[in-house]
């Protein structure tokens, strides 16, 4: 397993656990707020991931057409 797999899954880890932290958080002042707030929670992960999974993905392209408009 490479370091940036690694830290990468830690990433995940510890956005979930303050996901969980959340809805229980919300959870204890009204309870259905811990679907809101855990759904709502999710769907910010899932952006986040897959705006940087978009961002690495144009600068590899960005990377590629340089070194071939270089060659």
């Amino acid at each position: 397993m490479q370091l940036s797999h690694l830290t990468t899954a830690l990433e995940l880890v510890g956005l979930l656990a303050i996901v969980a932290g959340l809805a229980i958080a919300a959870g204890l002042l009204f309870a259905p707020a811990v679907f809101l707030v855990s759904g709502a929670g999710l769907l910010g992960v899932s952006w986040l991931i897959d705006y940087r999974a978009d961002a690495a993905a144009r600068a590899a392209r960005a990377a590629r057409a340089k070194a071939g408009g270089a060659a």
